[in-house]
């Protein structure tokens, strides 16, 4: 089953081959969504994942354990 989070993101259960299958190829037949999905992906590895958000994240739980 493919989940309706069309706007932000594509989401598939685990194991569903035929839900992947369907938001595969919603996104080829979609180029406009293809985009926004690749620049919230990166989008949320900048602000989630890069070095300054994952030292801001160990400052903050470094000084909550004070």
């Amino acid at each position: 089953m493919v989940h309706a989070r069309w706007r932000k993101w594509l989401m598939v259960d685990i194991g569903d081959a035929d839900g992947f299958a369907h938001a595969v190829e919603r996104i080829i037949n979609a180029p406009e969504l293809a985009k926004q999905l690749a620049e919230r992906g990166y989008q949320t590895l900048v602000s989630q994942f890069s070095k300054e958000a994952i030292t801001d994240a160990y400052l903050k739980l470094f000084a909550s354990r004070r």
